[in-house]
């Protein structure tokens, strides 16, 4: 009788201890991957050594910090050599209302990479309320018609500036002036 109280002691001391070690083990696990990488950490990761879709995965989370990462993102568009990594930059901004971008993204309508170049151009279409057809012209054999269409852009965008109800709409989007 004496033994089975001891054993039954002992099954119970062992019970509890594996109960904590469950949950101090169990709790470092569950809350460890809660912590949200920085910006400055999510950038690095998009410009590190990592596979094209694990740096395209850092770009994406890196934009969904929205305005407050704005200035790592501009860095990794203008850092990463992959087009994958700069079209998922230039989405981010594009989703922030970014005008200050603007003419950073008329300038990437003319990049070597043809899906650089369409996103910038949905960029600027998005950002000015214009349809110009970039597509159409978004060839490598294209470029007079290309820079026909960013010229035209151009000065849709300095009209677009101008005082008046669009210049309230941008700094509503921003909000702040140019």
């Amino acid at each position: 009788m004496n033994l089975m109280r001891n054993t039954r002691l002992l099954w119970a001391v062992l019970a509890v201890l594996c109960l904590v070690v469950i949950l101090v083990h169990g709790y470092g696990c569950l809350f460890c991957g809660l912590r949200t990488k920085s910006a400055d950490e999510w950038a690095a990761a998009a410009l590190g050594d990592g596979a094209v879709k694990d740096r395209q995965y850092a770009a994406v989370k890196l934009a969904e910090l929205g305005k407050l990462a704005r200035p790592q993102i501009l860095r990794v568009l203008d850092q990463s050599q992959q087009a994958e990594i700069r079209v998922v930059c230039i989405r981010g901004l594009t989703q922030q209302w970014d005008y200050r971008s603007m003419p950073l993204f008329l300038d990437l309508m003319d990049d070597p990479s043809a899906a650089v170049r369409l996103q910038a151009a949905e960029a600027v279409q998005n950002l000015i309320r214009r349809d110009c057809q970039f597509s159409k012209v978004n060839g490598d054999l294209q470029q007079a018609e290309r820079q026909a269409v960013i010229k035209r852009l151009r000065a849709d965008w300095e009209r677009f500036k101008q005082p008046g109800l669009t210049r309230a709409f941008i700094r509503e989007k921003l909000g702040e002036d140019l």
